[in-house]
């Protein structure tokens, strides 16, 4: 039987890989080109515009993710090319420019939200509500665990 840790890690890769295939059919065969940099810089976006609805700058998530605005700029610059990101004027400042997720994307986190929720529901509506309790605590210990260390 195999130990938690690898269910878990084998889970995230099955989840990773549907999310994958899912965004290679909304951006027509894109999910094979994009770099693990690119990804990072949509997954920023889509978490500062919860922040800022009118969608951060470009600094804002270079500093996000702790690099610089050069290499943002060069991943953003692909990312608006492939309709994933586009580039705004921000209303409130004439001056800045504003990213946000494209349409599409919007389409696709929403997908891929109700899929993922169908499945964990589907897992979870067999457990009773202290199993569920407990699936949660623990998955709430090893987030925090992770996240207080550094590699």
């Amino acid at each position: 039987m195999a130990e938690f840790w690898e269910v878990c890690i084998e889970c995230t890769d099955r989840m990773k890989d549907q999310a994958i295939k899912m965004f290679a059919s909304q951006f027509h065969g894109m999910a094979n080109d994009i770099t693990i940099a690119q990804m990072k810089v949509i997954q920023a976006v889509i978490k500062l515009v919860e922040q800022q609805p009118e969608g951060p700058t470009l600094r804002n998530v270079a500093d996000y993710l702790g690099i610089t605005p050069g290499a943002t700029s060069t991943a953003v610059d692909l990312l608006v090319r492939n309709g994933i990101l586009l580039r705004q004027i921000n209303p409130n400042n004439r001056r800045a420019v504003c990213i946000l997720p494209s349409q599409n994307l919007v389409e696709l986190r929403k997908k891929l939200t109700e899929h993922f929720k169908f499945l964990f529901d589907r897992a979870l509506n067999q457990l009773s509500e202290d199993e569920k309790n407990a699936c949660i605590k623990a998955s709430t210990l090893i987030e925090e665990s992770i996240n207080s260390y550094e590699v």
